[in-house]
């Protein structure tokens, strides 16, 4: 049988139903018990009777792997229902076993989930260098597209309490980066805060209004930062913008989209700042 060593990033995105097509031809000899799993894997994928998560999708998986026990993609689609249910225990079964057969696709996925639904801190980060280390290529990003693995790698380091470390790789991934990503320069900003340096931690969360108005958090942390400064005025201006942008759905998204992100404010933070800076 022969095998195909592709350079795919080290995560992928999931549509409705399977996923993308697969080039069956590309991988596998065509008397291969291989080749007709990913045959049959590629009909599934474009028939909506085989919908996500649906047991006649995961009846027609368990086929392609009973014929390809190596079939990695078989795996992964199997295990993402159960992420998403929060079935934490069997999806980390399926997905160790996506990982073990093809690391270079898998790898990084599994650290970004790691880090965003179980706050597995050390297994996101040994993950995300891992894949880094298979690729010759930019790892890529979360299986939503709104963080670079750099940026969880960064998140997962601060969690563990080095911040040091956490605040130099994300400036490392921003300063090479093409585009940042839609909420990066808020997190830049709240690890500079952390970290005391307030000034710079102003300027990251205007780069991030400027790169992506639509987040109330962002200004919820600026009016922190203006309360450590003593300037009332700008602290409560910035607070009454983040409950106007928070109830206007502008906003980190939280536990409606099945997990928090990092750094995620809630109105009744908000509305408690705001409260003791009118009282004050």
């Amino acid at each position: 049988m022969k095998r195909v060593l592709l350079t795919y990033t080290c995560n992928l995105v999931v549509g409705v139903l399977f996923a993308q097509e697969i080039n069956c031809d590309a991988l596998y000899d065509k008397d291969s018990p291989c080749y007709e799993a990913c045959q049959s894997y590629n009909r599934a994928a474009w028939d909506w009777s085989y919908k996500q998560g649906s047991r006649l999708s995961q009846m027609s998986l368990d086929t392609n792997v009973f014929l390809c026990p190596t079939f990695g993609k078989a795996y992964y689609v199997k295990a993402i229902p159960y992420l998403k249910r929060g079935e934490f225990v069997q999806w980390k079964q399926l997905i160790d076993s996506a990982v073990k057969y093809e690391p270079n696709t898998y790898m990084g996925y599994r650290g970004g989930a790691r880090f965003m639904f179980l706050r597995d801190y050390e297994g996101a980060i040994s993950d995300i260098e891992r894949c880094d280390s298979l690729l010759t290529i930019d790892i890529g990003y979360i299986y939503n597209g709104d963080y670079h693995l750099q940026m969880v790698r960064a998140f997962s380091y601060a969690a563990l309490g080095q911040k040091g470390n956490a605040l130099a790789i994300m400036q490392d991934y921003l300063a090479k980066a093409p585009y940042a990503g839609p909420f990066d320069y808020l997190h830049l900003g709240v690890l500079q805060m952390e970290l005391k340096q307030h000034d710079e931690a102003l300027k990251s969360f205007a780069a991030q209004v400027k790169n992506n108005d639509y987040v109330a958090d962002a200004y919820y942390y600026a009016a922190m930062v203006y309360k450590h400064q003593g300037n009332v005025q700008e602290c409560k201006g910035n607070l009454e913008k983040a409950k106007k942008y928070f109830l206007s759905g502008k906003s980190l998204p939280g536990k409606s989209s099945y997990i928090d992100y990092p750094d995620k404010v809630y109105l009744q933070q908000i509305e408690k700042e705001l409260f003791l800076i009118i009282n004050r």
